[in-house]
């Protein structure tokens, strides 16, 4: 059975490692459906994680925290995040 992912990403170099899994069948082999869904802004991205519209998201590592704890004006959400890909 395949797990249904949306992915909300903004088009920037750090989001490549969910465009290549994409491309190189690296979801499908893990029975992974997933649609990435180019984002607008950093809020919107963080708005539609808070309300469900997508189930996970390529976030500057603040978000999480942020999301967890209701800042930035969308509701408080449990965030988890399993993985940093760039730190600067």
């Amino acid at each position: 059975m395949q797990q249904e992912i949306r992915i909300g990403v903004i088009a920037l170099t750090d989001s490549a490692p969910f465009v290549v899994a994409q491309k190189t069948g690296f979801f499908e082999a893990e029975n992974l459906t997933v649609e990435l869904i180019k984002q607008a802004s950093w809020a919107t991205l963080r708005d539609k994680l808070a309300y469900g519209e997508i189930d996970a998201a390529h976030m500057l590592s603040p978000m999480a925290i942020a999301l967890q704890l209701g800042l930035g004006g969308s509701p408080k959400k449990d965030v988890l995040a399993p993985l940093v890909l760039n730190r600067s």
